[in-house]
């Protein structure tokens, strides 16, 4: 657009659509990698902050302006009169949030279209445990939001155990101690959803954020975050149908004994970084001093302590490989998929050993009803985790 009594061409106005929904708030703008706060900005959104490359002089370089997306929000004032009629009142993006961005022309500042990137208070979503709708960085709110939602699986409500979800909930709000004496939320969710990607990838996403597993039974997805359980029933030799079946290691190509990964770190704008890897020397001593990594990249999650956590996690349940299957009599019919038993058997030497139950189905024949279980190996060590544990990261190249 041109400027009143000045050269054509000065500014470059444009709209950049962050969200088709209603977001809670902006945060931070990037403009080609150079941060811009709210704080930065003057009423009219114009730069007035001098440690930016983006003020000559007293004469603002950009201007940034947004919307969240609400479903009442009116057309933008300042790009309608400044647009020669091209943008009118009733380009009001109802529903879709979005930044507009006006960049006065600079030869020194910008060589080319300047890339924009953004970090948002993201979607309003439901909380079951006080049926309030407002932003939250909780993964068990955000899983059941984007599997009811239109823009997502947009299952029924009733599909889901929303009993579990708040019980997830909770879980994920704990409070976990950091190593320089303040505390995070013991899981969140930070991430981008893409809808263009398969559903069942943006599941695993956020799923990866608490150490999740989502099961189906009884007609309900039911979520289970990473964290201890207590057993419910105890079983014997005369709850099982036949004999047991036991696989003591994991196959050669999934065993592991070290992990590392990448996160979204602040301090490398949001890039994907290195966690720190874990690799405890016991568990190599086990494996005959074979270093064997596996990689688990977290893409919602951005505290790197978090990360840790979530690794190790990961790790200590690929060491207790432990597996059981076997038949089962009517008496293990009221388990269902992810609960805890209690496991005793003479010949095995197991005394009230805690087992998750990893499968579950029932078959009625002539013979009855009998179950079918896979159980593996459990322990609360898993779970455990110290402020000595964290390590520091490394300082970003």
């Amino acid at each position: 657009s041109t400027d009143e009594g000045s050269t054509k061409n000065q500014f470059l106005h444009m709209i950049v659509l962050v969200a088709s929904h209603e977001i809670n708030s902006f945060q931070e703008y990037y403009i080609n990698g150079n941060s811009i706060l709210p704080n930065q900005l003057d009423a009219s959104g114009n730069v007035n902050d001098a440690s930016t490359p983006y003020l000559d002089g007293t004469t603002s370089l950009l201007r940034i302006q947004t919307a969240t997306g609400t479903a009442t929000q009116g057309a933008n004032s300042d790009l309608i009169s400044e647009s020669n009629g091209l943008w009118t009142s009733n380009h009001k993006l109802s529903g879709i949030a979005y930044v507009y961005l006006r960049f006065r022309f600079n030869r020194d500042v910008y060589q080319g279209i300047p890339q924009f990137a953004c970090v948002i208070e993201g979607k309003k979503v439901y909380d079951t445990r006080n049926s309030s709708t407002a932003y939250s960085q909780n993964p068990a709110l955000i899983l059941r939001d984007y599997m009811t939602t239109s823009l997502g699986m947009n299952m029924s409500s009733t599909k889901i155990d929303d009993a579990k979800i708040t019980t997830a909930a909770n879980v994920c709000d704990e409070t976990q101690s950091l190593s320089d004496g303040g505390t995070e939320k013991r899981y969140t969710a930070d991430g981008m959803i893409d809808t263009g990607i398969n559903p069942r990838q943006n599941i695993n996403d956020i799923l990866s954020s608490m150490g999740g597993v989502l099961t189906y039974a009884n007609g309900k997805f039911q979520l289970f975050p990473a964290t201890t359980a207590s057993a419910t029933i105890s079983l014997n030799e005369d709850d099982v149908i036949g004999d047991l079946q036991t696989q003591a290691r994991l196959p050669k190509k999934d065993n592991f004994n070290s992990i590392k990964g990448k996160f979204l770190s602040e301090t490398t704008d949001w890039e994907q970084t290195d966690y720190p890897a874990l690799s405890p020397s016991s568990f190599i001593s086990e494996d005959n001093g074979e270093i064997i990594f596996r990689d688990l990249d977290l893409a919602f999650t951005t505290s790197q302590s978090t990360a840790q956590r979530l690794a190790k996690i990961q790790l200590y349940q690929a060491r207790q490989p432990l597996t059981v299957s076997g038949t089962f009599k009517c008496s293990a019919f009221a388990l269902d998929t992810n609960d805890l038993i209690k496991l005793s058997n003479t010949r095995y030497g197991w005394s009230n050993k805690i087992f998750r139950v990893s499968s579950w189905n029932f078959t009625s024949n002539s013979s009855g009803l009998t179950i079918s279980m896979i159980l593996t190996e459990y322990a609360d060590s898993i779970y455990s985790w110290s402020t000595t544990e964290e390590q520091a990261l490394a300082s970003a190249p």
